[in-house]
C-alpha cells in the first residue's frame, strides 16, 4: 500500500489529502453450491464477509498445508515410484473407484 501526501492551500485553510493505492485481483472459482452456502452461513454467524473467510482460509492453507491428499489419486502421485514396480496402476485405481459414491 502506497500513501501519498498532497497538501493544497485554499485561502488561509490548508487541506491535506491522502491517496492510497491497493493492489487486488479478482478471480472466479467454481465451488459446490452446498459448500458456498455453508461458507456464507459461517461468515454470517461470525459477523464477517465471505471474502474475509476465504482469504483467511487460503492464507492458513498456504502457510500450513493440509497433510491429507485431496483424493486417492493425488496420494498416489506423491508416493515413491519404486512402490509401483510390477503393479498395475489401472487395476489399483479401478479398485479405489468402486468405493467412490
Amino acid at each position: 500500500m502506497k500513501a501519498s501526501h498532497k497538501p493544497s492551500e485554499i485561502g488561509a485553510l490548508t487541506i491535506q489529502g491522502y491517496s492510497y493505492t491497493v493492489s487486488n485481483m479478482k478471480t472466479t472459482i467454481d465451488m459446490p453450491e452446498d459448500l458456498v452456502l455453508e461458507a456464507k452461513t459461517a461468515a454470517l454467524s461470525r459477523k464477517t464477509t465471505l471474502r474475509s473467510l476465504v482469504l483467511r482460509g487460503l492464507r492458513r492453507e498456504i502457510q500450513n498445508p493440509s497433510l491429507e491428499p485431496e483424493s486417492p489419486i493425488r496420494g498416489l502421485l506423491d508416493l515413491d515410484t519404486d512402490l509401483w514396480r510390477n503393479t498395475s496402476a489401472d487395476r489399483y485405481v479401478k479398485s479405489l473407484r468402486k468405493d467412490w459414491t
